[in-house]
């Protein structure tokens, strides 16, 4: 029976991967045809899908060929530390051993293969924890035909990879706790070294080892000596991964950076304190764009009407009870102060940096190439003084909605303003030919979104539903921990891009599908 059902697993591979690379086909082709630019979307070597996230992920590489070390800037020596290592390491060794042009041709396949496999790993996990084959395949089947992640496949992304490593982590883990026999230390160093990997690839992931270690404890197979032993262990492996990379960046910049430069802000490059306080005080009443905002402000400078973005921004999307403690007035003058600030960097650089145009830097660069902002605050700059001035206004009006609106900005805004985001969508948004700008939807587009908004609803539901189910304690922790842990800190420390969640869903189907198991359980039980 066992050989029968991996078998099954071992066809399974096989259709997850066909299905994937059917899917991107079909997707690439969709946006090669589209001369209207229909879908907004461009293909780099006529193979994976451009991001605006790229650069990150794929200059290091070439820019450590060049021998100015593997950085994503060599100009700033925090460009060194702004991503962690992972998937720029997993893009250079394709960079390497096949040239840039046939890298982006490869990898969307070696990504499907991953993926493939990880579909039929967490087949497996479902089949350990409830020792029924069936629903193995079943998950795998419904994971790896899932358009949530098949959509990043053919991205330079890390989307592209995390889950697939989070899958793996969680592989070992299971086999930990839910199998007896003399390899249980060899599969829990396993699981904190897949675990290290996706920490490495998005730092989030990190969330993780604390899952893993509460779980560990809270195991009552063994005595307090064996469990600390184990968390002994996972710490460990851990941190000893982890340790070239601490170094490399205590060399690079002097300072202990354990993951990476987290934000562009000060110290660490970027727009400024400005706009580090303009994102905290648009995080006490809503889900920030502040990035856009700030293109749109900087952009007005050179227009004759140069308050158009300010005001659009202010009079359609600043809800009336934002203002406690300040005026509209109030506010407005901010943002003047917020763009004067802006136009006396842009003075500042003036003749003194040329940044290059597209065209140009792709002549240099290749086509995955985009341009980094040669405007954004550099690793040891002396800030504006207008910076600190124009915080400390954002700051002040943060503040009177923190403590004059406490209930809206502990519960309100981030639980049904920016939690709820993530609940009711398809989660499509990486398949462009899904997503045509017109709006003007086919049957099948319309089908297709339809089934992903109803799976991942309901996921969502099954899985806050599995939190309040009676299960095996370790389980609920190892799982549960990271699915909640995940959602709490992106509503609460960051502004809403759906895919940031994308590594808590392999945890979503498993939950999802123990909530399933125990409600057709207890429906047989009332029927009989």
């Amino acid at each position: 029976m066992v050989g029968k059902n991996n078998r099954v697993f071992f066809f399974l591979f096989f259709f997850v991967l066909l299905f994937s690379i059917v899917v991107n086909s079909l997707n690439n082709n969709a946006i090669k045809k589209d001369v209207a630019s229909r879908y907004q979307s461009e293909l780099v070597y006529d193979s994976t899908v451009r991001s605006v996230d790229d650069p990150w992920y794929t200059t290091q590489i070439k820019n450590y060929v060049l021998g100015e070390g593997f950085t994503i800037d060599s100009s700033d020596p925090v460009m060194s530390v702004r991503r962690t290592p992972g998937y720029p390491l997993f893009y250079g060794a394709h960079y390497m051993l096949f040239g840039e042009e046939y890298a982006h041709k490869i990898i969307p396949y070696t990504q499907s293969i991953i993926f493939a496999l990880s579909a039929v790993i967490l087949g497996m996990i479902v089949r350990l924890i409830t020792g029924n084959a069936i629903l193995g395949h079943v998950l795998t089947f419904l994971y790896g035909t899932s358009l949530f992640f098949i959509g990043y496949l053919n991205y330079t992304i890390t989307e592209s990879i995390q889950p697939t490593i989070v899958i793996f982590s969680l592989y070992y883990a299971v086999r930990y706790f839910y199998e007896n026999d003399n390899f249980l230390y060899r599969y829990i160093v396993l699981s904190s070294f897949f675990c290290a990997i996706a920490t490495l690839t998005r730092p989030t992931n990190g969330i993780l080892i604390v899952a893993l270690i509460a779980a560990v404890l809270s195991d009552n197979r063994f005595n307090f000596f064996k469990k600390i032993r184990s968390a002994f262990l996972v710490s460990l492996t851990f941190g000893l991964l982890f340790t070239p990379w601490v170094i490399h960046n205590y060399i690079k910049i002097n300072k202990f950076v354990f993951l990476e430069a987290y934000y562009e802000s000060e110290p660490f490059g970027g727009f400024g304190a400005k706009h580090t306080a303009l994102i905290d005080w648009w995080m006490s009443w809503g889900d920030p764009r502040a990035l856009t905002l700030h293109g749109q402000i900087s952009d007005d400078l050179s227009k004759p009407n140069p308050y158009r973005s300010i005001d659009s921004f202010i009079n359609k999307q600043v809800p009336e009870y934002t203002y406690i403690g300040y005026s509209k007035d109030d506010l407005r003058n901010a943002f003047i102060l917020y763009q004067n600030c802006a136009n006396e960097r842009i003075e500042l650089y003036q003749g003194k940096t040329k940044k290059e145009d597209l065209e140009s830097a792709r002549k240099k660069w290749g086509p995955g190439v985009q341009n980094i902002d040669l405007m954004k605050e550099k690793w040891g700059e002396e800030p504006l003084e207008c910076e600190s001035n124009v915080a400390s206004k954002f700051h002040y009006f943060r503040d009177k909605i923190k403590y004059g609106a406490p209930v809206r900005y502990y519960i309100v805004t981030p639980v049904l303003i920016r939690g709820v985001k993530y609940i009711f969508h398809s989660f499509t948004g990486a398949i462009a030919s899904l997503n045509p700008a017109d709006k003007n939807f086919s049957y099948t587009q319309y089908f297709a979104k339809a089934i992903s908004y109803v799976t991942n609803v309901v996921l969502w539901f099954a899985s806050l539903l599995y939190l309040f189910f009676k299960r095996p304690k370790t389980e609920k922790i190892l799982f549960g921990l990271f699915f909640f842990s995940s959602f709490v800190f992106f509503i609460y420390f960051r502004w809403v891009e759906t895919r940031y969640m994308i590594a808590a869903y392999p945890f979503m189907y498993i939950m999802s599908t123990m909530v399933f198991v125990s409600l057709w359980k207890t429906l047989k039980t009332i029927i009989k």
